[in-house]
């Protein structure tokens, strides 16, 4: 999903399984006024959000959300199987089915140029999610967090992993990978 608000002039752009439903609902209950709520595919890229909204975007403040890319897939991987149906491994998730279209890249970059004024980490959700809201002028609020019990486990991603299928998520997603600093192993 993406966000925007023509009044207050901010763009969201929200990237899958980085808890920025949280930040959506936050979002639309603070600024019931936003103009525009743009959910194609779910998760539109920032593209999409130029085609749809054809406003002069340097005036407005541009966040996302990110999160560990490799911690992310493994979240996306029960989100599938739960959701999806999806019953193959996750070895054979990462080799087959993800592609990079769950990438970062197009979600935050337009013309190949970077766009986003604020990234919000997931590893440290609250703390960034105060300071953009701040800067919009919002300083009482309560985040309310989505738990979607996906049934994973155990948090640590890395179990998940074997050479082969770190590997390809790397290469997949080495732009965001590198952007954000992410390392294996991680939290």
């Amino acid at each position: 999903m993406a966000i925007v608000n023509n009044k207050h002039k901010f763009i969201y752009m929200h990237p899958q399984k980085c808890a920025g439903g949280a930040l959506s609902n936050l979002l639309k209950r603070e600024f019931s006024d936003t103009n525009l709520h743009i959910e194609k595919n779910h998760h539109p890229n920032f593209l999409d959000v130029v085609e749809l909204t054809n406003q002069p975007l340097e005036k407005y403040f541009k966040f996302g959300v990110t999160r560990n890319t490799y911690d992310r897939v493994v979240s996306m991987y029960f989100h599938a199987k739960k959701h999806n149906n999806y019953t193959q491994d996750f070895d054979n998730f990462v080799l087959r089915s993800l592609n990079s279209w769950f990438g970062m890249h197009d979600k935050f970059t337009y013309q190949n140029e970077y766009m986003m004024d604020y990234i919000i980490r997931f590893e440290h959700f609250d703390e960034d999610v105060k300071s953009v809201m701040n800067k919009l002028g919002v300083y009482d609020f309560e985040l309310e967090y989505i738990t979607h019990n996906t049934r994973r486990p155990t948090s640590d991603y890395c179990s998940y992993y074997n050479e082969h299928t770190k590997n390809r998520v790397y290469n997949l997603f080495k732009w965001e990978i590198n952007k954000y600093n992410y390392k294996f192993g991680e939290k």
